[in-house]
């Protein structure tokens, strides 16, 4: 092999590991390169994963204590609820207890409508001829009061009869809700009707006219008052009901038939 060709092998050679070592060195910058921008993606990645965990957490633990504040807010409303519910109950049976002592002052009463006022009329004798009328004779001494009093209708007036006993005054009762009292029984010329009940309070009256609506639109045949309560009944033989209030007109209602 001559000299020029060894040569030329050589400078070959020498230039072969020069553009190796170029393209080593590329590479490895292109690498380098790579391999920061890579680290640059996952370090950005991670710092978006750290944020989003973050907020995640900041969400639960605001999840966390709403649901506390949700159960303490709940557990307040039970608690009002049931004081609310007590305070009710309570406000019922003050007004019951109010309502029986407001009639229980009349319990020895007794209010007759149907009577026309007369300029010079004695209440003694009227009441006298009442009780003989019904067959329970009545002193002086069986009343302690006697007096009219106003109704909505101006030109009409009831008599308020207060007896010395209460024994007295339903017996008296008794005897005239079995009769059909009429004013000629009185001497009159009018043949008005004449009606004896219990003298009630004005709640009692109301509710008695309620029950009395509602035993008409339901087609109830009783509403009744005794000692100071109001019943009713649809028929003779169905189940009597007490009405101490108005929640209890809702037990007075139609007839379901299948």
């Amino acid at each position: 092999m001559s000299k020029e060709v060894v040569r030329l092998i050589l400078e070959l050679k020498d230039e072969l590991k020069a553009g190796m070592a170029l393209l080593k060195d590329s590479l490895e910058q292109n690498f380098d390169l790579d391999e920061r921008s890579l680290r640059t993606e996952i370090d950005e990645i991670k710092k978006s994963m750290d944020l989003m965990s973050k907020c995640l957490d900041d969400a639960n633990g605001r999840l966390k204590s709403t649901t506390r504040e949700n159960k303490a807010l709940k557990k307040e409303n039970e608690e009002l609820r049931s004081r609310v519910h007590a305070l009710e109950t309570d406000l019922t049976t003050s007004q019951d207890e109010l309502l029986k002592s407001e009639q229980y002052t009349r319990n020895k009463n007794v209010e007759i409508k149907g009577i026309p006022q007369e300029p010079a009329e004695n209440l003694s004798d009227i009441l006298k001829k009442l009780g003989e009328a019904v067959g329970e004779a009545l002193s002086s001494g069986d009343v302690d009061v006697c007096h009219r009093v106003r109704t909505k209708d101006d030109t009409k007036t009831n008599i308020i009869v207060q007896f010395q006993s209460r024994e007295k005054r339903d017996q008296f009762l008794e005897k005239a809700r079995k009769m059909r009292l009429k004013n000629d029984l009185l001497g009159s010329e009018c043949d008005d009707p004449i009606y004896i009940n219990e003298h009630l309070c004005p709640a009692m009256k109301r509710l008695l006219g309620m029950a009395g609506a509602r035993k008409r639109e339901h087609a109830w045949k009783f509403v009744w008052v005794k000692n100071g309560v109001i019943f009713a009944r649809r028929t003779e033989k169905s189940q009597i009901i007490r009405i101490n209030r108005e929640s209890d007109l809702e037990k007075i209602c139609p007839v379901h038939t299948t």
